[in-house]
């Protein structure tokens, strides 16, 4: 799962630097935009750091430690290295790495007490593995919940409430499901400029048989396997014409898409695509 990290400060802020101790002084208002000395809310103190370069953030009120968090130079552009986030009792928050910019490895969040929430792999920025913690009252484990999201799999193990008996389930997800919903929507290969030389071309075919239905948006709406295979095309608006008939066969019969991804993999998505066909016959 992605967290709302503070680190997403990536504006470089003016800058005072001491060449001999080799900081940089960096200024954020409240939503962490660059700004004046006299307008900050937030304070950051920046420092070589061997090859790296380390930012600390303070609160400028209450000089509490906001985060910390490793850039490739003074220019805060990509994050590159080590990150912490803390609470205001200077317990660790969140924890992990970056590389060119992105999440890798283990980053794992803990409450306000220590306690630890969850954990997650990231390879290059994408979700491959997730375990989440719940727990008793007294703070003993309850529940792991663990999502093997490469592999399409989940595993919970829970606890009672003395650990005199531990049950582990496997949670087998339903490879046939098609989300309405997802957070990378199926594209076309090559992207919006292949699709429409794709579309211009079925259009070009098929110009002169065009009747007076045929001018207007015309709605297609299909899924997109994991595999990229596309099935069930439909037209969700002027169902009946031509210009619906030609661009259901068009799609149906065309390439492979890239698939749709949640939470890091690939998954069958449903994918609403208008074609407009205007002017006068």
């Amino acid at each position: 799962m992605k967290y709302f990290l503070l680190c997403t400060l990536v504006q470089f802020a003016n800058v005072t630097c001491s060449s001999q101790a080799k900081q940089y002084m960096y200024y954020f208002d409240k939503d962490l935009k660059m700004t004046d000395s006299s307008q900050s809310l937030f304070n950051g103190l920046g420092t070589n750091d061997d090859s790296l370069f380390k930012l600390v953030l303070f609160s400028s009120v209450s000089k509490r430690l906001i985060l910390m968090k490793h850039f490739t130079d003074s220019t805060l552009q990509v994050g590159e290295g080590p990150f912490q986030s803390y609470y205001g009792n200077n317990q660790v928050e969140l924890e992990g790495n970056n590389l060119n910019g992105k999440e890798d490895g283990w980053w794992e969040k803990w409450d306000s007490s220590g306690h630890i929430l969850d954990s997650t792999n990231y390879q290059k920025g994408v979700v491959r593995k997730q375990i989440s913690y719940e727990y008793f009252p007294d703070k003993t484990v309850q529940t792991i919940l663990f999502d093997d999201l490469a592999n399409a799999k989940t595993f919970r193990k829970t606890f009672n409430e003395d650990h005199s008996r531990v049950t582990i389930d496997t949670i087998r997800e339903d490879s046939d499901k098609v989300f309405t919903k997802v957070e990378i929507s199926a594209s076309f290969p090559g992207g919006p400029a292949a699709w429409q030389r794709f579309i211009s071309r079925v259009i070009s075919r098929n110009i002169d048989d065009f009747g007076h239905s045929d001018y207007g948006t015309c709605i297609l709406k299909f899924i997109v396997k994991t595999s990229g295979k596309v099935s069930n095309v439909t037209a969700q608006t002027m169902a009946g014409t031509h210009l619906a008939e030609i661009l259901i066969k068009a799609i149906a019969s065309g390439p492979n898409w890239q698939p749709a991804q949640q939470n890091g993999r690939f998954v069958n998505s449903y994918k609403l695509q208008p074609v407009t066909l205007s002017g006068t016959q």
